[in-house]
Parts: C-alpha cells; sequence; structure tokens
C-alpha cells in the first residue's frame, strides 16, 4: 500500500488501493455467472484490509498529528495501538 495525500477518504482509498481492488473484481469477474459467497476471499481480504488502513491512517495523522507509518497490516497498527495505549476502535 503506497499512501498519497488527497482530501476525502473516498479518494485515499481510491488512490491507495486501487491493485488490490483490482485484483478482487478480476477473481469476481472470472467466477460470472457461478458466483459463491467467499469464493475471492482471499482477494477481498487484501481489499478490506487496505481500505482500513488507509482510513485508520487517516484518522490518525489528522487527529494526533502522527506522520510516519510504516505499517503493512490492520494487526501492526493494533499492536502499534496497543502499546501506546490508545484505544479508537473496539473488536
Amino acid at each position: 500500500m503506497k499512501e498519497r495525500a488527497t482530501s476525502s477518504p473516498l479518494k485515499r482509498i481510491l488512490a491507495n488501493c486501487g491493485a488490490q481492488a483490482k485484483d478482487y473484481g478480476s477473481c469476481v469477474a472470472a467466477k460470472v455467472p457461478q458466483i459463491e459467497r467467499d469464493m475471492c476471499l482471499k482477494e477481498f481480504i487484501a481489499l478490506k484490509n487496505c481500505m482500513q488502513n488507509v482510513v485508520l491512517i487517516a484518522y490518525l495523522r489528522e487527529n494526533h498529528k502522527l506522520t510516519t507509518f510504516s505499517f503493512t497490516s490492520i494487526s501492526e497498527l493494533h499492536i502499534y495501538l496497543h502499546i501506546h495505549n490508545k484505544c479508537y476502535f473496539s473488536r
């Protein structure tokens, strides 16, 4: 995921998660018309994780003036927040 500065969360997601969206869309398109639940789960999870990372990183940057992140997964963000006693969301 490559972070780019844009104005809205949707623009950030579209700018940063294009590869994951393309992979998921390609997987679904290849399976039409026999689409079943969870048939492209791996691609969907990659897209979902990318979107969550973009939104959470943007939130942290905007609200806490944090400028550098090198997290590659939402799990790494959870660990960072836990270590620094920050609770922004619950599971």
